[in-house]
């Protein structure tokens, strides 16, 4: 039986306790803050690895590093306690993704980001490096993993190929040939679970959403990995803001039944790039493209991605296109019926605004009904309103 260390690259959260499940010593250590991290990832690595060795029992090692979240490390101004990473970037080294303006302040936030994806890289290097003293290293399968793209616009908290489209590198001596990479099957974090389960011998309970790629690891082929969905219902402020998208090798296929051309679309993480998007639109006019796209979107987006992987050109009304279209539309509207999605009823009305509002209250009430009446200067008037009642005050 093989000892598992799955790594995921950003969580919030505090230190869990050992455990014993089904004969598996178990502990996830998750850092709250990026201080002193990668000396206490260390720790807390050789740690748990020799109590392991000592009670000779197989594990299960959950790492979560709170990099790259925001704060995003400033280089050479750490925040109180934490490390500077091995590597630190400048402006002019980052690549800008497409799907955002070449701005100064875009490059500005895109290395500080990189300062900390750095950080989180010198913190899996230590995890390595303690697996490796422990003795276990050959006998460990390693998973290190993200849960979304990087928070800035049309990344995070969005349904595009740069919000899911994640790492996912796996180590097992033995098991999995070294730098292989499948570029057939389609994955998703769903099925993280039953494959770890799978590797362990352990059976996977009935009625999951995901399903094992423990052959994908062995070099076999699986079936009905041709499309992967997508979905967000709400934010972290409870806002309902439903996306539903179906990708497969070449399209993809975005539904936002909340996008009427009315609805103000915000999230927190749009940061500096957002910022300096919104200051060059009145003189760039991808920019301003960019913008409005972002706050308003369309009800149906429809992407080539193997010629527009930043998903600029929405294709939802090409007449070329209309057969995968359709074909694109059946596929996610089937998911959604087997899957027992409530958002069907609005899939299935998407042509009718009417009825389409009338699910959409049904299904998510204010968290809907609230952020659809939302205007784009709501929040400066809200925090205009607070600066005052503190000058009377």
């Amino acid at each position: 039986m093989p000892a598992i260390l799955p790594v995921f690259s950003a969580r919030w959260g505090t230190q869990r306790p050992m455990r014993i499940t089904n004969g598996i010593l178990c502990m996830t250590r998750r850092n709250s803050a990026p201080a002193a991290i990668r000396n206490s990832i260390t720790v807390y690595c050789k740690e748990f690895l020799a109590r392991c060795r000592r009670e000779n029992k197989p594990f299960y090692f959950m790492v979560n590093s709170h990099d790259p979240h925001r704060p995003y490390h400033i280089g050479g101004k750490p925040i109180k306690g934490a490390k500077e990473p091995s590597k630190t970037y400048k402006p002019d080294e980052v690549a800008v993704p497409g799907f955002v303006c070449d701005l100064p302040g875009v490059r500005q936030e895109l290395s500080c980001y990189l300062n900390s994806v750095r950080r989180l890289d010198d913190t899996f290097g230590k995890t390595l490096q303690a697996l490796k003293e422990s003795g276990f290293e050959e006998n460990t399968l390693v998973m290190f993993l993200s849960d979304n793209g990087i928070a800035i616009p049309f990344a995070k908290c969005n349904a595009y190929l740069a919000s899911t489209r994640t790492p996912w590198i796996v180590r097992w001596p033995q098991m999995v040939k070294a730098g292989a990479v499948d570029k057939a099957h389609f994955i998703s974090g769903i099925d993280f679970f039953p494959t770890v389960l799978e590797a362990v011998g352990l059976g996977i309970p009935r009625g999951l959403d995901g399903s094992s790629f423990l052959g994908l690891l062995k070099g076999e082929k699986q079936s009905g990995r041709d499309v992967v969905f997508t979905q967000i219902d709400m934010k972290a402020g409870g806002d309902a803001v439903p996306m539903r998208c179906v990708q497969d090798k070449r399209f993809g296929y975005i539904f936002n039944p909340w996008a009427d051309g009315r609805f103000w679309y915000r999230n927190n993480n749009e940061g500096l790039t957002m910022k300096a998007m919104v200051e060059a639109a009145p003189t760039n006019k991808f920019a301003a493209q960019r913008v409005k796209m972002f706050r308003y979107r369309a009800a149906e987006e429809f992407y080539d991605l193997r010629n527009d992987p930043d998903c600029l050109n929405n294709l939802i009304d090409s007449a070329e296109q209309r057969s995968e279209i359709k074909k694109m539309q059946g596929r996610l509207h089937n998911w959604m019926k087997q899957s027992g999605d409530p958002l069907v009823c609005a899939f299935e009305n998407r042509n009718w605004p009417e009825k389409l509002k009338a699910a959409l209250i049904d299904i998510y009430g204010d968290n809907y009904t609230k952020p659809a009446k939302r205007q784009p200067n709501a929040a400066k008037t809200r925090k205009k309103k607070k600066n005052e009642r503190k000058k009377r005050g």
